[in-house]
Formats: C-alpha cells, sequence, structure tokens
C-alpha cells in the first residue's frame, strides 16, 4: 500500500495530536518511537530497546521506559502505558511490556485515525 502525502500528513498530525492532547503535551518523538517499539516487541530487554531506537544511551532509553510508566521518573503520576517486570531467565534483569491501557489507546487511536482519513478523502 503506498500513502500519498496528503495521507501520510493526516495520519502523523491526528497522531502527534493525539499524544500531546492525551498523554504529554511535551511528548518528544524519542518517547513515542520508544512506546510502539515496545508494543511491537513485547517483552523486550533494554538493551534490545536501544539498539532498535537506533543506539540510543542506556539512560536515555530508561528515562524514556520510566516516563511512559505509571509513576514517572520524578515521582510524578505517569501515563501508565509501559511496565517492567523481571525475567525469570534471569531475575535481575527486566523485561518492557505494553500494558492493556497502552494498547486500547492505540486501538482507539487507530480507529481514530481511520476516521479522520475516511472523511478527509471521501469520494
Amino acid at each position: 500500500m503506498n500513502l500519498s502525502q496528503k495521507e501520510l500528513t493526516v495520519i502523523l498530525t491526528t497522531a502527534l495530536s493525539a499524544f500531546r492532547e492525551e498523554i504529554d503535551e511535551d511528548i518528544t518523538a524519542t518517547r513515542i518511537l520508544t512506546l510502539l517499539a515496545v508494543v511491537d516487541e513485547p517483552g523486550i530487554q533494554q538493551v534490545d530497546l536501544e539498539r532498535v531506537l537506533g543506539g540510543l544511551s542506556p539512560s536515555a532509553v530508561s528515562r524514556n521506559v520510566l516516563d511512559l510508566s505509571q509513576i514517572k521518573r520524578n515521582r510524578e503520576p505517569g501515563p501508565d502505558f509501559l511496565e517492567q517486570r523481571p525475567d525469570p531467565a534471569y531475575r535481575k534483569r527486566n523485561l518492557i511490556f505494553p500494558t492493556t491501557k497502552a494498547l486500547h489507546w492505540l486501538t482507539t487511536l487507530a480507529e481514530r485515525v481511520s476516521r479522520k482519513m475516511a472523511a478527509k478523502f471521501a469520494a
């Protein structure tokens, strides 16, 4: 499926607006990519997430994961989109998973994007 530039613009504008309005008005692209990488690979290790995100430093990845968790690194409430669980194979290592809330929100976002696309490009 090839998207036109206009279609891509509608998709990105709708998605980014939703992230800013509903999650965090200052959300960064790296934070969004962190969420999407974990949704794509539930149970990913932080070291693998660093690789997937293009060589981000361990501290940057950790910061992004914490800021998408239930409690942010500054102890403020977060969006509760990611959670860390101990790796059953090696208890000192954590695996990162999307929460049910994150998956539901992304499903709702996909529906919103679809409606926007249908309205914008209705024949």
